[in-house]
Order: C-alpha cells, then structure tokens, then sequence
C-alpha cells in the first residue's frame, strides 16, 4: 500500500470529497478499510488493513474502483491520481499498460486475463457529497 499524505481514509458510510471538488477527467485517491469492503479473491489483507481506491468523474459519469490493476496487484495511476489516457476515454494502469473501461472497469486491452476488470465500490452520489458505501455488489 502506497498511502500519500494526500490519500482520505474513508469508511464505508462517509464522505469522499463533494462533487463540485472531482472536475471532469479527473480521480481523487482515498484509502479503504478491508473489512468496509466484500473479500475478492487475491485479497491476501487484515481485515483492519486499508487499500488504495479512487472516485473518478468522466463527463456526468462517476465511479469508484480500487487502485489496484487486474494483471497484478499494484496502484494504477500515472502521476498521483491520474489515471485516464491521453484521450480521456479509459482507465490505464502506469505499470502494465491494461486498459479499462470507465464505466464498468472491464479490461479492454493489455495483458490481462479475458474478463478481468477493476475492483469496483459503490458509492451514493448527492448535490452535497460523494459517499463510500461499500463494496459494489453488496
């Protein structure tokens, strides 16, 4: 886990960031406590351990996802919180060049396996707040 002194911890129930703060095209990292999300497999975590995750917002589309490449198991992001390609239309890890879809996190090209995606988390959206709220099949 890289924490930077930049990444919120958020547990399931509070407050990502406010909209108005996740300009378009753009992620804000946070952390997440393992036992505030379902188990996946490969999560080899304490459950009082925390995992990078980012909120991320393309036009009027957001989602959440750990931070976390479905090839191997390290952050994604090219500089700290970028994580879209050059033509802001995927998700693209630094490391392994996969890329995914925004909107459901699919792995669309690289070296994955065939039908890998990211790790999504749900997450409730208000004027006011962006809310983590767990795991996304929960």
């Amino acid at each position: 886990m890289n924490e930077t002194p930049n990444d919120l911890i958020v547990r399931k129930g509070e407050v990502i960031c406010h909209p108005n703060d996740l300009a378009n095209h753009s992620a804000i990292r946070f952390q997440v406590r393992c036992s505030d999300i379902q188990s996946f497999p490969g999560m080899n975590a304490d459950p009082e351990d925390y995992l990078p995750a980012f909120v991320l917002r393309k036009n009027q589309l957001v989602v959440a996802y750990l931070n976390r490449c479905a090839h191997l198991p390290m952050e994604m992001d090219w500089n700290p919180a970028q994580f879209l390609d050059e033509d802001l239309n995927y998700i693209v890890c630094a490391t392994h060049y996969a890329v995914y879809e925004i909107k459901t996190g699919l792995s669309v090209r690289g070296p994955c396996p065939k039908g890998a995606s990211l790790i999504p988390l749900a997450i409730h959206i208000t004027e006011n707040e962006i809310i983590f709220t767990g795991s996304e099949s929960e």
